[in-house]
Formats: structure tokens, C-alpha cells, sequence
């Protein structure tokens, strides 16, 4: 009987671990849609390395629409909307902010949960 039972609690302790533990695509997009409707925008480069890590850490291209700019493919409107000559460039409530920046910086920045 107290065999069947510690069984049974370790089975549910790790199912939990499990559960807690495993990243949620939802959450990468619910994440995104956060920063999409806090107003920044993200102006990226297909060459950019940074740009690229800063796409996965998002989520992937799939992922992240509506947040980024893609200045290979949309030249026009990062020459009229960007401020620098530097990519990524981070724009957020008239704030420039150059370079890569982690999810928690995101975060912090524009007050959604990552």
C-alpha cells in the first residue's frame, strides 16, 4: 500500500516538474502580442547576427509579425521611421535603444510577462 502510494507521488511530482519546466510556444506568443500592443517595434536586417538571435529568442519569424520590420524587405519604411544607422534598433514610446537586448530586458522595458 505505501509503495503504491510514493509511486503515485512521484509520478505526479514529476509530471509537474515536467509541466512547470517545458517552454510553451503560447507563452513565446502571448509574449509577443504583449509587445506588439505596447507600441515597440523592432527594425531588423537578414545579416544582422544579433537581429537573428533576437528573432529566436522571440520565437522564430513565424512568431514574431507585427513586432518586426524587416529592413531587407520593407527598405522604405525603416529609412522613414528609423532614427539610426544600426541594427536592431529598438523603438518604444519615442526611446531609441540600439543593439540586442534579452527577453527580460523586454520585459522590464514594456512591463509584459515573459
Amino acid at each position: 500500500m505505501w509503495k503504491t502510494a510514493i509511486l503515485v507521488l512521484v509520478v505526479l511530482l514529476l509530471f509537474t516538474a515536467l509541466f512547470y519546466s517545458s517552454p510553451s510556444l503560447n507563452n513565446d506568443e502571448d509574449f509577443v502580442q504583449c509587445l506588439v500592443d505596447s507600441g515597440l517595434v523592432i527594425y531588423v536586417s537578414d545579416t544582422c547576427p544579433a537581429c537573428t538571435d533576437l528573432v529566436n529568442e522571440l520565437g522564430g519569424y513565424d512568431t514574431v509579425e507585427g513586432l518586426l520590420v524587416n529592413c531587407n524587405e520593407q527598405p522604405e519604411r525603416c529609412e522613414n521611421e528609423k532614427q539610426t544607422d544600426f541594427v536592431p534598433e529598438i523603438q518604444y514610446r519615442g526611446e531609441i535603444y540600439e543593439g540586442g537586448r534579452s527577453m527580460n530586458d523586454l520585459a522590464d522595458l514594456t512591463g509584459c510577462e515573459n
